[in-house]
């Protein structure tokens, strides 16, 4: 089994929910979303911290409704089994923030494809 990172960006704030999980012995294909949060400081992002508990959607290359959903854990992670195909995968901002274009995610048979998702805030 393969793993490929795609990587995505932008200015956020985080939302803290409930989580949802997929064991990973039990997906062979399939999409794993990390979701982290950077602070800024000195005009460099810091390393991040998981998000927990933000809202993940993966929809069909084309496809208008969600073929899965649901919130990331306490590492920040979303696992979804799915198909090989091609998918859009939105992550839900935070109030506030603005909402990141959908990633586009090509998924290959017996593979897990990682999209890491990495929102950075002001420092405070």
């Amino acid at each position: 089994m393969t793993r490929r990172t795609l990587i995505a960006s932008a200015l956020a704030v985080v939302l803290l929910l409930p989580t949802a999980r997929l064991r990973a012995d039990d997906v062979k294909t399939g999409l794993k979303t990390i979701v982290t949060v950077a602070m800024l400081k000195n005009g460099k992002p810091t390393d991040g911290s998981p998000a927990a508990g933000v809202a993940v959607h993966i929809y069909t290359e084309n496809g208008d409704k969600p073929l899965a959903e649901g919130k990331t854990d306490d590492k920040g992670i979303f696992l979804a089994a799915v198909l090989a195909g091609k998918y859009r995968v939105e992550v839900d901002p935070p109030p506030g923030a603005t909402k990141l274009p959908a990633a586009k995610v090509p998924v290959l048979d017996n593979d897990i494809m990682e999209l890491n998702v990495k929102f950075i805030v002001p420092s405070r």
